[in-house]
């Protein structure tokens, strides 16, 4: 009898925390992502000039993503004496999100990049990514207040060309809460922030360009946003629910 009544306390139990799961949520909801990575090239030497360029964008709303552009050149000549211009890059963005978009855990996002350019002779020449260069931006909503950590780094050959940034709509625009650039911490820093998020609407933002008067230029920059009221999936909050009951049981006895 003993073992039945147990038994009803855990099941009991149980029906308790389903019927609170849907109260304890902390909706926040992804609404927005954006990502953008685009280069631009001008290199040759004398009368001959090469442009190349690439780019790539994408809202499309998923849960990892990784995209990577490329480019690698060298030409040379001898007209009207002989010359060399060469030119390297290469950028890459991840992110990755846990939970579902519509109640998401946490944010991760990294992107980096490395550019390099030489010439000889009369040669020329320049390689860049910027304008914005490497951009990712996710909105989201958030639907009753919520307690938050953001924390990453950023590195940089050139100061304020890499960023992290959260704003919130305040109804006419998008106004900061925290962004590495008011850190002053110069070409590489880290970051880490706690706070509450009340209801309303938010961006993230990151950004990372290399600039095109520098030989060589690299700059990386990463974060990860995190809902500390985050509640476990339904499956690990029964595991929760009947430990509980077993060591108030056992405290009973």
């Amino acid at each position: 009898m003993k073992n039945t009544n147990q038994i009803r306390i855990c099941m009991a139990g149980f029906g308790a925390l389903a019927a609170l799961a849907p109260c304890l949520c902390q909706a926040q909801n992804i609404v927005g992502r954006y990502s953008e990575l685009k280069w631009e090239s001008l290199y040759g030497g004398g009368p001959t000039g090469f442009s190349p360029s690439g780019s790539f964008t994408s809202s499309t709303l998923e849960s990892n993503f990784h995209h990577n552009l490329s480019f690698t050149d060298s030409k040379m000549g001898d007209f009207p004496i002989g010359w060399t211009a060469a030119v390297d890059i290469d950028i890459n963005q991840d992110f990755n999100i846990s939970g579902p978009l519509n109640n998401f855990s946490s944010i991760s996002a990294d992107m980096d990049g490395f550019k390099s350019q030489a010439a000889s002779g009369i040669g020329s020449a320049g390689i860049s990514s910027v304008l914005p260069g490497n951009l990712l931006t996710f909105q989201f909503t958030v639907a009753n207040t919520m307690n938050y950590n953001l924390a990453g780094s950023w590195s940089s050959t050139v100061a304020n060309s890499s960023q992290v940034k959260l704003d919130f709509w305040d109804g006419g625009g998008w106004a900061n809460i925290h962004s590495s650039l008011f850190l002053f911490l110069g070409e590489n820093g880290s970051f880490d922030w706690t706070g509450q998020l009340n209801a309303g609407s938010y961006r993230l933002y990151a950004q990372n360009e290399l600039y095109g008067g520098n030989p060589v230029f690299s700059g990386q920059n990463n974060y990860t946003f995190t809902n500390l009221d985050a509640v476990p999936e339904p499956g690990t909050m029964i595991v929760i629910g009947a430990a509980a009951l077993l060591a108030r049981r056992r405290k009973q006895k």
